[in-house]
């Protein structure tokens, strides 16, 4: 924990912006194929077990880890695919970034903003395995979370009443 602190006091000028630009494109867009795969994946596997939608994010999260891995493995080249479309590498992960944002807008319109906060404070963390600055991308994960759990918890305690 000290080592965190310490961290992120010697980092306090890193911003946000300086993060999302350390994620380079290929990264952008094997998130994007898990994300993509695992809404399509959970949405058609939760009519399949109705009643138990644990087990439907679990198989898709499942499915989509292996597609991204998949992904990841077969040295697919992004930036060859959108430079034989005519679109530069910039423009491609301008338009991943936009697409990125609706759906985290409708993941938060549809889950619940305290889910939303919550799923972006775990892919962060999970980000933090390969990312170069560790301790603040955790940080930053740790802090989505934090902040998803008591906007969740929140969200429960209105539903019940006082």
């Amino acid at each position: 924990m000290k080592r965190l602190i310490f961290d992120m006091a010697y980092y306090g000028n890193l911003t946000f912006s300086d993060i999302l630009s350390s994620i380079d494109p290929q990264t952008m867009f094997l998130v994007t194929v898990f994300l993509v795969s695992f809404a399509l994946l959970y949405f058609s596997l939760n009519r399949v077990f109705k009643n138990n939608s644990a087990v439907a994010g679990v198989v898709a999260f499942s499915i989509s880890l292996f597609i991204t891995y998949g992904a990841n493995r077969s040295g697919f080249d992004f930036e060859g695919v959108f430079y034989g479309l005519g679109v530069s590498s910039d423009l491609a992960f301008t338009i991943i970034s936009i697409v990125s944002l609706v759906g985290a807008v409708y993941i938060g319109w549809k889950w619940g903003i305290g889910k939303l906060f919550m799923g972006l404070g775990t892919l962060f963390i999970l980000i933090a395995i390969f990312a170069y600055e560790k301790a603040a991308t955790v940080a930053i994960g740790v802090i989505l979370f934090v902040i998803g759990l008591l906007f969740w918890l929140a969200r429960g305690r209105r539903l019940r009443g006082p």
